[in-house]
């Protein structure tokens, strides 16, 4: 299952990928797929709070912003952010980018207070 896992991942970042350079749907809705049975599969065989899942939960959530779904994408940022917190301390770069990618959702989301 991890490394079923692992190739969904790499299958989404290339949909991701591929979704944003064309704008195409059909890869958007490829890359929601593999993310959606990565995590899944990640979740069975980790730990929550195994730092393995933080990058792919931040990719998720950057191609969900991307297509401006922010209300799907704040969950998965705050998990990371939970678990990056937990595991790299507060001084890791991963937070910074975790912290400023949830304020740009609130900025789009015009909560300007929460993105202080």
């Amino acid at each position: 299952k991890a490394q079923a896992a692992d190739v969904y991942y790499a299958l989404a970042k290339l949909k991701s990928s591929q979704a944003l350079d064309s704008e195409c749907s059909e890869d958007y809705d490829a890359a929601v797929e593999c993310y959606d049975q990565g995590l899944k599969l990640r979740r069975q065989v980790m730990s929550l709070d195994d730092v393995e899942l933080a990058p792919m939960l931040f990719d998720y959530a950057s191609l969900l912003c991307n297509k401006r779904k922010y209300d799907d994408a704040m969950p998965l940022l705050e998990e990371a952010l939970r678990i990056q917190k937990a595991k790299m301390g507060l001084k890791d770069a991963c937070v910074a980018h975790t912290l400023l990618r949830m304020a740009e959702v609130n900025v789009f989301k015009k909560k300007f207070d929460a993105s202080l």
